[in-house]
């Protein structure tokens, strides 16, 4: 069952879009995991599970990321 915070999170991506909800579960992932520090890593694995996509559409990744519509 997920938590309030995580409902919250997952009503909010319908309005900002799709990269806030990885970005969110990425920090809660490294918190969960007990480490201090985040990397792009994190958000980047995070973003290429939710959008099941590959480093070229991963705007944490891909070279031209101002280009990737992440709506």
């Amino acid at each position: 069952m997920f938590d309030e915070p995580h409902r919250q999170c997952q009503k909010n991506c319908w309005f900002r879009g799709a990269l806030h909800c990885p970005a969110i579960e990425a920090i809660g992932e490294c918190l969960g995991e007990k480490r201090r520090e985040i990397d792009i890593g994190d958000f980047a694995e995070t973003y290429a599970v939710r959008m099941d996509c590959d480093n070229e559409m991963n705007p944490f990744w891909a070279e031209n990321w101002s280009v990737i519509d992440t709506n």
